[in-house]
């Protein structure tokens, strides 16, 4: 058996959470003797209880097996917390990710500077215009920029890096097999020629909406600082600004106009001092001299520029109610020909499935998905929520639903 079946065993056990996996390699201090340990040898530990114990007994590899089999499948790896490969700036951060999935070149962390870019998913032409502008420039110089892969800034950020033939880092908030957003394929895949792509949730996993602000706190904690364009009030930006600010990491910022919601949140951290105020890129260079002299840019860079297309995204709700005013009987003449046996939906549970096959044959109000799913409204709002992720549904007015094909 390997150290990186132990490790993912350990992440993967229900009710086993980073902070309990801290106290017992505390206690264990590797995770193979935490593997070989017994039920008695668990007692006594503070917040190891029953519950936690019997997972523990469960000494079954089968999911880690399986893991692995599936990171073969799509040319992935793991990065486990005692590798040599694995990120010193997220071995010491909070509740550090005891294993990381990841697919493209293994970088030499240590030897390169890194600086992440975030902002709003709809943002505005000066965000796009400034970002590109700035990262561009940061990626001429050697710096290496990271985001989420999200839509607008993190993209954008993304994009500018592979322009000016540089690596990027793209933290995702889903499995390392799953595109998301799915109009990001080809983004995701240039990423993985010329950088790294980086998750802690395992294959197949959802982009449920509460793995961002995990996602962000890795985002923060990663580089040496932070760029924020546009980011609104209370926004997931400014939870990676802070999560950057708690592990002593610089962070910088783009002013906007006062009276834009989506600048709010970068001014106001401006005023109070928590980010250096940006208007290019030497403003973050200049923080980075003795660094980026030091850089071996001939090892690290890159030679050939990458050119990736803005991919269109989806149609909207608007677009979509306006370009079919067809009624439900005319969609009905229109039947969709699905296959839910088509590997494509294979992250998709039964009764998601059964909603792809009933809106295959028109479009449906949530209530009739209800009643014919046998779901109730929380759970069909929660189930259609995560298909409408994935990209497989629109939802249009009036909680009435279609398929996206």
């Amino acid at each position: 058996m390997s150290k990186e079946q132990y490790w993912l065993w350990l992440v993967n056990l229900p009710s086993i959470s980073s902070t309990k996996i801290t106290l017992l390699l505390e206690r264990f201090e590797t995770v193979e003797k935490i593997y070989q340990a017994q039920k008695s040898d668990f007692e006594g530990i503070d917040k190891i209880g029953k519950r936690e114990i019997d997972a523990l007994c469960n000494k079954d590899l089968a999911k880690a097996n399986e893991i692995i089999k599936k990171l073969d499948e799509v040319g992935a790896y793991t990065l486990c917390f005692d590798d040599k490969h694995y990120p010193d700036m997220l071995r010491y951060c909070y509740e550090p990710p005891y294993v990381l999935y990841a697919m493209g070149e293994k970088l030499d962390f240590d030897k390169m500077l890194f600086i992440s870019v975030v902002g709003s998913r709809e943002c505005s032409d000066y965000g796009i215009d400034a970002t590109d502008e700035i990262c561009t420039e940061l990626a001429q110089n050697g710096v290496v920029i990271v985001s989420g892969m999200a839509r607008g800034i993190d993209s954008a950020a993304h994009r500018s890096a592979l322009k000016a033939g540089a690596k990027t880092v793209a933290f995702l908030g889903c499995g390392i097999d799953v595109v998301y957003p799915p109009e990001n394929d080809e983004l995701m895949q240039a990423i993985a020629k010329n950088g790294m792509l980086i998750t802690e949730f395992a294959p197949g996993t959802a982009p449920y909406s509460k793995n961002f602000p995990i996602r962000n706190r890795l985002i923060g904690a990663f580089s040496r600082g932070v760029l924020l364009v546009e980011a609104r009030e209370k926004s997931g930006t400014l939870i990676t600004a802070n999560w950057a600010l708690e592990n002593g990491r610089d962070v910088f910022a783009l002013p906007g106009d006062y009276n834009r919601e989506g600048s709010a949140g970068c001014n106001e951290l401006i005023k109070s001092g928590g980010a250096k105020l940006v208007m290019c890129a030497e403003d973050i260079l200049e923080e980075y001299v003795y660094e980026l002299e030091n850089m071996d840019m001939g090892k690290y860079g890159r030679a050939e520029p990458v050119f990736v297309e803005v991919a269109a995204r989806k149609q909207s709700k608007k677009a979509h109610n306006e370009n079919n005013s067809v009624n439900n009987e005319s969609n009905k003449d229109n039947k969709k020909n699905i296959d839910v046996n088509n590997p494509r939906y294979d992250v998709l549970d039964e009764k998601q499935k059964h909603i792809i096959e009933l809106l295959a044959n028109g479009d449906m109000h949530i209530d009739r998905i209800c009643r014919a799913v046998d779901m109730s409204a929380s759970e069909a709002a929660a189930a259609l929520t995560i298909m409408e992720l994935y990209g497989f549904v629109v939802a249009l007015a009036g909680k009435m639903f279609t398929l996206n094909i």
